[in-house]
């Protein structure tokens, strides 16, 4: 019996700092972790940011402990045919690039789920805006695609954090989903060493780790 083809995430917004790669990586080691085929496809042809972590990875995880995430970097000609791979894996994930280059189009072309990371300033919610406005260009050429907004790096108990939230909570067309990923360290830690923060077993990943869980389990019930 075949398995079923592979779910395409693809996590960009035009906005850098936004917490692509951070998020990206975290999804695709949560899904491992689960038991999933994960292949994590660094889009960004300038930074490559997934390609480092897979890197890193490889050297912390010599004895093998870790669960294997494939990590490859395509170039958007090479994007847009991503759904060769479908019955290869069982989630595939894009990482892309900032700003609006071609690897960000031809995520958007491929994946059956786009997740838009925003940070809570306001140069990062107007930067959001624009880029979901090319987003709404790009659903019309793949109607069946699913767009969420993930709130990252929020602290809610300041009136900044309060403010964004209300904003966004208005946007209509997209999205806005309950999962939050907070403002913490551990964070870093794991995207330096390689790592998912549900990896690291400190205290202090305690929390993110929960909410890396929690984003992953909403985005499977979406898929």
């Amino acid at each position: 019996m075949s398995k079923p083809e592979a779910k395409i995430i693809a996590v960009s917004n035009q906005k850098g700092g936004a917490g692509k790669s951070t998020v990206t990586t975290n999804l695709a080691v949560e899904l491992a972790h689960r038991g999933y085929e994960v292949l994590l496809i660094d889009s960004d042809g300038e930074q490559q940011s997934a390609m480092v972590w897979s890197a890193r990875r490889e050297q912390v995880n010599e004895n093998g402990e870790l669960p294997f995430v494939q990590v490859t970097h395509l170039p958007a000609k090479n994007l847009r045919n991503v759904h060769r791979l479908r019955d290869k894996y069982e989630y595939i994930l894009i990482d892309g690039g900032a700003r609006i280059t071609d690897e960000a189009h031809a995520a958007v072309a491929v994946a059956d789920f786009l997740l838009v990371p925003v940070k809570t300033s306001e140069l990062d919610i107007e930067s959001t805006i624009q880029f979901l406005k090319i987003v709404s260009l790009g659903m019309k050429r793949n109607d069946e695609l699913k767009v969420s907004i993930l709130i990252n790096g929020i602290n809610e108990h300041t009136v900044l954090g309060q403010t964004v939230l209300e904003q966004l909570e208005q946007w209509e067309d997209f999205k806005l989903l309950k999962s939050r990923l907070g403002q913490y360290q551990a964070f870093q830690d794991a995207v330096s060493s390689g790592m998912g923060v549900v990896e690291l077993g400190t205290r202090t990943a305690v929390k993110p780790s929960n909410q890396v869980r929690a984003l992953c389990t909403e985005i499977m019930e979406m898929l």
